[in-house]
């Protein structure tokens, strides 16, 4: 197959053979990694059963060939075309085909950008029946960072999720802090293809900051849920992104409105809403005595909210994480006791089988605006946070793990940097938890931090990187690219939000 693939791409190279656009559906609809000594990703989408050659290139075109104009030149593809997946056929049923190309840790190739395009044959030998829209990727070296197109507005407290095509959809925020909070109802999304933001097809139908962001079923599109809007009034509004237009349309409304809570999508395609605050303050403690015990259910097929089972203490800002076997594990969170702000030292599991929470589960150090990851293993990282006392607490580096198995915590090592409202995410090839920011000391004044820590689950140690952002990011947005390669976008910097955006790649 590659051999006559080759030998159709030689012949309309030189036989000039007149151009013949039959089909209008081929695409490149994302890229994935580009980390030095991992590989990156290609997704296609073409007609079932045609040729394809893949084109990368090391510079950009224009060639003209058949009288299609192509973005890259051929050089490299006439180099490389053997390398499986440069040529092919488009596989039968839905046409979309995943292509990996192994990348080497060559020095000299970090920062390099590769320009790629797509040719879909026709069944006649040697001609073109299409050409793919044009996108290209940066490639960076191991555990290092680069800065990235910027987003068009400066936010703080955004929101954030990926969907289909891996674009990152960053919704609300503004030049905010916790505890006085900017709202806006712009949006934009981060295109892989093009590494640049553009601005969604229209605004939210509420201006918002602290909201969640959750994507649905099949991760084409995300429901918006509750924030403070612009006058720093909790909501009750909710609304859905549709992703592949971009633009917003409400939804039903929560049953109280709330802010700084957390959002999770169960395994049966509901989000589960939990916690928050349901009327704003401008302290800690007038934050903790609103912090609501009460959960919500959304169902996707009614478009509205129901009343879901009571935590056994107020949380805001506490963490959902989806366990494999389909529980949620909630944690932390500023809470109240007896009308006293307090921080939460528990957990607890939503089983959905018995729409029901267990008991509470200690941990070792009381918490909120933590972060917890899933590790490869079904276990859970607990990371950083505000901890030690509710009305003037402080950046913490203490951390944890939570054994799925057993349903216990167990001490880990702590991180090198105390962070509270960081960016986490698990690498894919070694299973490493990547922190991103974050800020150190008190809620109030709290110092941003451009530094980059990596948990091993093997030692139960955090190791610095080398690399740091650009700048430092308090309430930033942190979206997982795929294959390594996480985008943080905007945050606080110390003197205000910031519109700048950093790649950081790894494996």
């Amino acid at each position: 197959m590659s051999r006559s693939v080759l030998l159709s791409l030689a012949v309309l190279l030189t036989a000039g053979l007149s151009a013949r656009a039959d089909h209008t559906n081929l695409e490149i609809h994302h890229i994935e990694g580009g980390t030095l000594g991992g590989k990156f990703m290609v997704h296609m989408h073409g007609e079932p059963g045609h040729d394809y050659a893949f084109i990368p290139s090391f510079t950009q075109g224009p060639v003209t060939v058949q009288g299609f104009t192509l973005n890259v030149d051929l050089n490299l593809f006439l180099l490389f075309a053997g390398i499986p997946g440069m040529t092919g056929t488009i596989p039968a049923g839905t046409g979309d085909l995943h292509v990996h190309f192994p990348l080497p840790s060559t020095p000299a190739l970090d920062g390099v950008k590769i320009h790629m395009q797509a040719i879909l044959f026709d069944h006649t030998p040697g001609k073109i029946g299409q050409v793919s829209n044009a996108a290209s990727t940066t490639l960076g070296a191991n555990d290092t960072v680069r800065s990235t197109g910027a987003m068009g507005n400066a936010r703080s407290l955004a929101a954030v999720s990926v969907l289909g095509h891996k674009w990152a959809h960053v919704t609300g925020g503004g030049n905010g802090s916790l505890l006085s909070p900017a709202a806006s109802a712009t949006a934009e999304y981060w295109d892989p293809r093009s590494e640049s933001f553009s601005a969604s097809s229209g605004d939210m139908t509420s201006a918002r900051a602290l909201h969640t962001s959750t994507g649905l079923s099949g991760d084409k599109d995300a429901l918006i849920v509750g924030g403070v809007d612009g006058g720093q009034t909790p909501l009750a509004s909710a609304e859905i992104l549709t992703g592949e237009d971009r633009v917003f349309a409400a939804t039903g409304s929560l049953l109280v409105a709330r802010y700084g809570h957390a959002a999770v999508r169960l395994q049966d395609g509901r989000i589960l809403v939990i916690g928050g605050a349901s009327a704003f303050g401008s302290t800690l403690a007038q934050i903790a005595s609103a912090a609501e015990n009460s959960t919500e259910i959304y169902d996707p097929n009614t478009g509205t909210f129901s009343a879901g089972p009571n935590l056994a203490e107020p949380r805001f800002l506490p963490t959902a994480t989806l366990l494999a076997d389909g529980r949620v594990l909630v944690t932390g969170g500023l809470s109240n006791s007896g009308g006293t702000p307090a921080l939460s030292a528990t957990a607890e599991i939503f089983d959905p089988n018995t729409g029901t929470f267990g008991v509470t589960i200690a941990f070792g150090a009381a918490r909120f605006a933590h972060q917890a990851v899933l590790l490869a293993s079904g276990d859970v990282l607990i990371a950083g946070g505000w901890a030690s006392g509710a009305t003037s607490p402080s950046s913490t580096g203490a951390c944890e793990l939570f054994d799925s198995n057993t349903d216990t915590f167990a001490s880990t090592g702590s991180l090198n940097a105390d962070r509270a409202f960081f960016g986490a995410v698990r690498l894919p090839m070694s299973g490493k938890v990547l922190v991103l920011g974050g800020g150190q000391g008190g809620v109030t004044g709290a110092s941003p931090t451009a530094t980059i820590e990596l948990f091993d689950p093997n030692t139960g140690l955090w190791t610095t990187s080398a690399g740091q952002l650009s700048a430092g990011r308090l309430y930033a947005v942190t979206s997982d690219q795929g294959h390594g390669k996480v985008l943080v976008s905007g945050g606080d910097a110390g003197t205000g939000a910031i519109a700048t955006a950093d790649t950081y790649y790894g494996k």
